[in-house]
């Protein structure tokens, strides 16, 4: 039996240092690069300051990055495919909400010819109508795909009322009708006035010299003109009910309790993550011992902190039984309101923190790894030290601080839940309930 009142580590203190990664600025643009001759890969990411929230038509940003990877003239995505793996070599083009990136890793001594290539790619433009037909089909293809996931579904309920009042509130990747309409000259003018000119980091890491980060440098800052944008800080207005997503044949009830907080710039973000990792951010957390070791009602439970650019969501959930679903939530509401009743203790701080630090050292285990870290941190323009800062600051806290900062960033009186089961389950757990919404899916993507 294991004594879970008791750290199962020794005494030893971990000491965590971010790798010293390297940084200059040229023409608003900050060129980070972190040099490793043990490794046999360099890694390339190309970093833009935009990303889906800022598109016109929800989806076109997606697909557009995905175009670059066809763009090269007289090349289809499988020809540029080909000769980067005849190069032992990847190309990746990544949308997210807030930012973008062409990225690519590939040996040393290939690496001047990949970059060539991601180069042609940025200024050849050479869209082509068939890989966006095979884009959007593929797209749409998906979208069914994750329908048929109770967690898909309910996630996509749970953003539409938390995040209400921003483009966060819709599927990233839009809906049917929102990409089968993208044209050509939509994905162009999202790449020439939106992504591109919004270049923000150019990170290199691996096994590279002298030549190979000045002629990405060079061949970079040469090929795109970067323009500022405003940054526009928008706020949700979060409806806090409890929405209902019915999908049919459900073998699960999906749920989603949350509420947005403090972004990651925010001085207390540290230690707003050190109190969700002690609430549901790994095995030992009170959220998954309760829901899954003390009453069995799901095979796993949690919760999680995730980071956008001027506010932060905090979300518990759980795949559990329909017998479970009015307990858990009940559960949820008592637990996030009762930090003063119940507060957290030292030992699960000190289990907590040990647990972080092996988080920290695992994901500065190779080039590709640091670069998405790096990434993370110039994006969010939180400064190469601040992981640093972050492990000094939680290394030095007591019990009592991450109480008070979850009582102030976590507790609320009113959450918003979303709840994704069969109708008949919905119907019979939440009848006569008040403040509730159904939330109609299949109106929401096609």
């Amino acid at each position: 039996m294991i004594d879970r009142t008791k750290p199962p580590f020794n005494k030893e203190p971990n000491v965590f240092a971010f790798p010293k990664v390297r940084s200059f600025d040229s023409n608003d643009v900050t060129i980070a690069s972190y040099r490793d001759e043990t490794q046999p890969l360099i890694h390339l990411k190309v970093v833009f300051g935009r990303g889906s929230s800022a598109e016109r038509i929800p989806g076109s940003t997606q697909i557009a990055m995905q175009l670059l990877l066809s763009s090269i003239k007289g090349m289809s995505e499988n020809d540029v495919a080909d000769k980067f793996e005849f190069f032992g070599a990847s190309l990746n083009a990544l949308a997210f909400w807030n930012d973008a990136a062409l990225t690519f890793s590939s040996p040393s001594d290939h690496y001047l010819k990949c970059l060539d290539m991601l180069l042609r790619s940025v200024t050849d433009l050479d869209l082509k109508q068939n890989e966006l037909d095979s884009i959007k089909k593929r797209l749409a293809a998906n979208i069914d795909f994750n329908l048929s996931d109770s967690g898909f579904v309910c996630q996509l309920a749970y953003n539409k009322y938390l995040l209400n009042g921003t483009a966060y509130e819709r599927p990233r990747s839009g809906n049917k009708a929102e990409i089968m309409s993208v044209s050509l000259e939509d994905c162009k003018h999202v790449l020439v006035n939106n992504i591109l000119p919004s270049l923000k980091v150019i990170i290199v890491t691996g096994n590279f010299g002298d030549a190979e980060l000045n002629s990405t440098t060079a061949g970079i800052l040469g090929a795109i003109k970067r323009i500022k944008f405003d940054d526009e800080h928008i706020e949700p207005n979060s409806v806090k009910s409890i929405i209902l997503a019915p999908k049919q044949n459900a073998s699960q009830t999906v749920l989603r309790l949350g509420r947005t907080t403090i972004p990651k710039k925010h001085e207390d973000f540290p230690i707003l993550q050190v109190a969700n990792t002690i609430l549901g951010g790994f095995f030992m957390s009170r959220i998954n011992a309760y829901l899954r070791e003390e009453k069995g009602l799901t095979y796993g439970a949690g919760s999680t902190i995730d980071s956008l650019k001027h506010f932060s969501i905090f979300t518990a959930f759980s795949s559990l039984n329909s017998d479970g679903i009015n307990d858990s939530i009940d559960f949820l509401n008592k637990e996030l309101n009762s930090f003063a009743e119940n507060p957290f203790t030292d030992v699960e701080l000190d289990r907590c923190v040990k647990f972080m630090y092996g988080s920290f050292v695992r994901g500065t285990e190779t080039p590709g790894l640091i670069a998405n870290m790096v990434q993370s941190l110039l994006s969010d323009d939180l400064g190469l030290d601040y992981y640093n800062r972050f492990y000094e600051k939680i290394t030095s806290l007591t019990a009592q601080e991450v109480t008070a900062k979850a009582i102030e960033h976590l507790s609320s009186p009113n959450f918003t839940i979303a709840v994704c089961s069969d109708e008949k389950t919905l119907q019979t757990k939440f009848a006569g309930m008040r403040n509730v919404i159904y939330y109609d899916i299949a109106k929401e993507m096609l």
